[in-house]
């Protein structure tokens, strides 16, 4: 690990982008200079202290030891993250208060990250090493490794770009974007870091968790996560524009048909929610027997509720990521 590493790992620490190993990592170091009156590493204080760690850490000033007071939480928690990022093993942890900290930094499989910007007025497409494909929205930029870890795949992105993950249950891929941590194991969806104090990811198919702290949601497909910066809060909504899920209408978009003569709403409305994977829902049981005539072939969903609801008399809200169908008081 050189300095601008270095550096850069202390950096994603300040900023809560670091995974739990590098964080104990920064932990232990920190512990290694060994006064209690330290100042916390936040982004006043970072240039300084990454100055006095580097220091300490440098082979011809100093070794490692594992002399530290045992009062000392981080060196607990650095002694567990040790067995799975040190190559050997607990042999080499056990021999660290004769080692040098050259020997630490080469032991740790640390990936190397290369970047992406899109300076074009387009979007570019990019495959990652694992078959994952990632669209970069244009201003956007991608951090990436060339080979990712074993048991993990991370990358940083700033702007707005579209996932298209390579499934594998046992490397979850994670997405680093401004505050928002998204996670899937295998799946589409798009993350946008564009918007002043917000971060949003929408979801095209599969499941998606998000996070921000101790913070998170599930999506699912036609669903989309709002983080608010300033509020330190998601919101959970439908996307502007919910397609039509192939595996949930075993044909495709443009083969599907929505052709109904004197239907129950109760019908229509349970062939939409299944099409879209959306829970539609009327606000009574008598609505729910009112009858449809019409084909709504072709049309997206918010058209679609539009045409019912006009043949109906009724109305449509959207609440969160449920559309509910209400009786227009017009009518008696």
């Amino acid at each position: 690990m050189n300095r601008k590493e270095f550096h850069s790992l202390l950096y994603r620490y300040v900023n809560g982008q670091c995974s739990k190993e590098e964080a104990d990592l920064v932990d232990q170091w920190y512990e290694l200079l060994d006064d209690d009156g330290l100042p916390p590493i936040d982004e006043e204080n970072m240039q300084a202290m990454e100055a006095r760690i580097w220091n300490r850490l440098q082979p011809s000033k100093s070794t490692l030891s594992v002399a530290v007071p045992l009062y000392r939480k981080p060196l607990l928690k650095w002694s567990v993250a040790a067995a799975v990022l040190l190559i050997a093993g607990f042999s080499l942890w056990r021999s660290l208060n004769k080692d040098s900290a050259e020997t630490l930094y080469t032991s740790l499989k640390l990936p190397e990250y290369e970047e992406l910007i899109n300076s074009q007025s387009k979007t570019i497409s990019l495959n990652l090493e694992d078959g994952s494909q990632v669209l970069l929205d244009p201003g956007a930029s991608l951090k990436y490794p060339r080979h990712f870890e074993p048991g993990t795949r991370k990358v940083y992105l700033k702007g707005s770009a579209f996932f298209q993950v390579a499934k594998n249950p046992e490397r979850p891929f994670y997405v680093f974007s401004n505050h928002v941590i998204t996670r899937v194991l295998g799946t589409s969806f798009y993350v946008s870091s564009y918007k002043k104090n917000k971060v949003e990811v929408s979801v095209n198919t599969g499941k998606v968790e998000v996070r921000e702290g101790n913070t998170g949601l599930i999506l699912t497909p036609n669903q989309k996560a709002i983080f608010n910066i300033t509020e330190g809060k998601f919101e959970k909504a439908l996307v502007d524009k919910p397609h039509l899920l192939q595996q949930n209408t075993g044909a495709s978009a443009e083969q599907k048909a929505f052709v109904y003569e004197d239907a129950a709403l109760e019908h229509v409305l349970a062939d939409l929610s299944k099409a879209y994977g959306v829970e539609i829902i009327a606000e009574n049981e008598i609505l729910n027997q009112y009858p449809f005539t019409g084909d709504i072939t072709g049309q997206d969903l918010y058209k679609q509720l539009d045409i019912i609801c006009r043949v109906i008399k009724a109305s449509y809200e959207i609440r969160g990521t449920t559309i509910l169908i209400n009786r227009d008081e017009k009518v008696q």
